[in-house]
């Protein structure tokens, strides 16, 4: 990801093709310099070039649209304590009206960033509402919601004029983390009490990439794969903005990681890339895969980014492609078996 020029070709074959490549490359490579043959050379500078076949795609132009991120480092503790309510509460509208400051037309606030309800807590609503209304802005930041006896962990876009647009629920939560995997039947088998003690509820979730206002939203965990950020683009997102909440892996590799998968996701579907984490690493990224922001410290950073319509070749198609080739390849290593063994008769 720091030398995003040999992971273009990420739009056209995705994350899984550019793993293909770097295997078939050191292969080819071995096998080329073993053999002294430039027949493997060949196919491994033809692979390098595939790698950075995306350059040759048009730069996309879209939208111009100035964002502001709240970055927080709140400690994981802290944020789960219900008694740290209040003052988180202010802590993030501070946040805000540094960023409302800016004159932005969109506020991000990172995941589920109090420990409460906004949506359901008329109070805590108005003041984010307020916030909107009166930077003439929308915000879009992370809560738990509780809907019908059921938690969804959840982001929600409020309009410049105060009111909910949308709210996306996460669809893949994480094991362990938010859900357990088989609680029904560790219930059936006498364990029910053991994974209850573990995790007391399992997060619902979500039943789609539906972009808020055409802003595609991957929640945490969701943007370390492939498919979210593709089907929100897929469903007519032209931004993509993941909240998150790193809290929990603070100091360690991971929040280089998480990061680090923000650069492949705007390679892939040719879209900006904005995240705004609690205790983790917030930047921006643009459809090249540059990194155009990035912090680790809690502050209030603008960035200029644009709304995209195009599609790339990785997002229409997906991963199709490259089952086809692995076909190809187990078809042709058929072929050479049977032709070998023939030989050998």
């Amino acid at each position: 990801y720091r030398f995003p020029s040999l992971i273009q070709g990420a739009s056209i074959v995705g994350p899984w093709g550019i793993t293909a490549a770097i295997v078939f490359v050191n292969g080819a490579d071995y096998h080329g310099m073993k053999r002294r043959n430039a027949v493997y050379l060949a196919a491994a500078a033809g692979m390098i070039g595939l790698m950075a076949a995306g350059l040759l795609l048009p730069t996309p132009t879209g939208t111009p649209i100035k964002a502001a991120v709240v970055a927080s480092t709140v400690p994981q503790e802290e944020k789960r304590d219900d008694r740290n309510l209040l003052p988180l509460l202010e802590k993030y509208a501070s946040l805000g009206k540094r960023a409302a400051a800016g004159h932005p037309g969109l506020i991000v606030y990172p995941e589920s960033i109090l420990p409460g309800y906004i949506l359901q807590d008329e109070d805590l609503l108005e003041r984010f509402s307020s916030l909107a209304k009166q930077g003439g802005c929308s915000v879009l930041l992370g809560t738990g919601d509780l809907r019908a006896g059921r938690i969804y962990n959840s982001v929600a876009l409020i309009s410049p004029d105060g009111e909910i647009s949308g709210v996306y629920d996460m669809v893949h939560p994480v094991p362990f983390g938010e859900y357990i995997p088989g609680r029904r039947f560790l219930e059936r088998i006498g364990l029910g009490r053991l994974a209850a003690s573990f995790l007391p509820v399992d997060l619902t979730a979500g039943e789609g990439f539906i972009p808020l206002g055409k802003i595609g939203t991957p929640i945490c965990f969701e943007s370390t794969f492939p498919a979210p950020a593709r089907g929100f683009v897929r469903n007519g997102a032209d931004l993509l903005v993941t909240v998150t909440n790193d809290a929990w892996f603070s100091g360690s590799s991971e929040l280089l990681d998480h990061f680090a998968f923000a650069v492949f996701r705007a390679v892939e579907n040719r879209r900006w890339v904005i995240q705004a984490a609690n205790g983790g690493i917030s930047g921006a990224i643009d459809p090249r895969g540059r990194i155009v922001e990035h912090t680790r410290d809690e502050l209030v950073f603008a960035v200029n980014a644009e709304r995209e319509s195009g599609r790339s070749p990785y997002t229409v198609a997906g991963e199709r492609p490259l089952y086809a080739c692995f076909g190809l390849v187990l078809f042709v290593s058929g072929l050479l078996r049977v032709h070998k063994w023939k030989r050998g008769r």
